[in-house]
């Protein structure tokens, strides 16, 4: 029977054969600390996208919220930058903050093929993402106006 050999944490010197995250301890690999000691050590520093003081995604220079975008769009770094500088919603207009939960944008990229087309407002993406096809977006334009102008609500009494 083989004997069990047991790695240790580099900082705590906790005795396991696996970090917390189930990556096994390998001193050649680069994980010599447990998952607990790396959050402790942190991996601070200013994002080189967003330009915060936040925790870095390992040697990425940037912040595991930018890195989610970077990857999840698959852009560069200088890409997401310029999308960073854009203040306005690209379709309306309106202002926007980056990265704000209330009033911020959303990057706009194209389901089918993954190119990023732009940053525009929540509620743009949610009517961008809703049109299906020029004709149908022709007919919405087309009948907006009559449909809100000439509607009105069935039975409402606003005197009630």
């Amino acid at each position: 029977m083989p004997t069990e050999s047991r790695k240790y944490c580099g900082e705590c010197l906790i005795k396991t054969t696996h970090c917390e995250c189930g990556k096994t301890f390998r001193s050649t690999a680069g994980h010599k600390l447990c998952k607990t000691c790396r959050n402790i050590k942190g991996n601070e520093g200013k994002c080189a996208t967003c330009g915060k003081n936040k925790h870095l995604y390992w040697s990425s220079g940037t912040c595991t919220t930018c890195y989610r975008k970077l990857s999840k769009y698959k852009i560069d770094k200088e890409a997401l930058i310029k999308i960073k500088k854009i203040t306005h919603c690209q379709l309306c207009n309106i202002e926007l903050e980056y990265d704000n939960q209330y009033n911020g944008g959303v990057i706009d990229h194209c389901h089918e093929t993954g190119e990023v087309r732009g940053y525009i407002c929540q509620k743009c993406n949610v009517i961008e993402g809703m049109i299906r096809d020029q004709k149908h977006l022709d007919n919405f334009y087309k009948n907006y106006k009559s449909y809100i102008v000439g509607r009105k609500l069935v039975n409402y009494d606003p005197e009630t």
